[in-house]
């Protein structure tokens, strides 16, 4: 019996550093896939064709961020 219970802790012992090392290798994938954008950054030169679909949606975007302005500055 004492050795039945010697293999048994082993094989818990197994299961449980099985179980630890794929946690760490799930974490280590989750918080490494969300550093992807961190130094990105747009540049500056770029342009676009006066009247495209990107002029009309940027135009879009910006009439609905300061219609609901109020006109006397910002308030809580």
């Amino acid at each position: 019996k004492k050795a039945s219970n010697s293999v048994m802790g082993l094989i818990r012992l197994k299961i449980g550093f099985s179980l630890l090392l794929l946690l760490s290798l799930v974490v280590d994938h989750a918080m490494s896939s969300t550093n992807d954008h961190v130094d990105h950054s747009c540049g500056t030169t770029g342009n676009y064709t006066a009247g495209s679909m990107y002029e009309l949606n940027m135009e879009a975007v910006l009439s609905t961020l300061t219609k609901d302005a109020p006109p006397f500055g910002f308030s809580n």
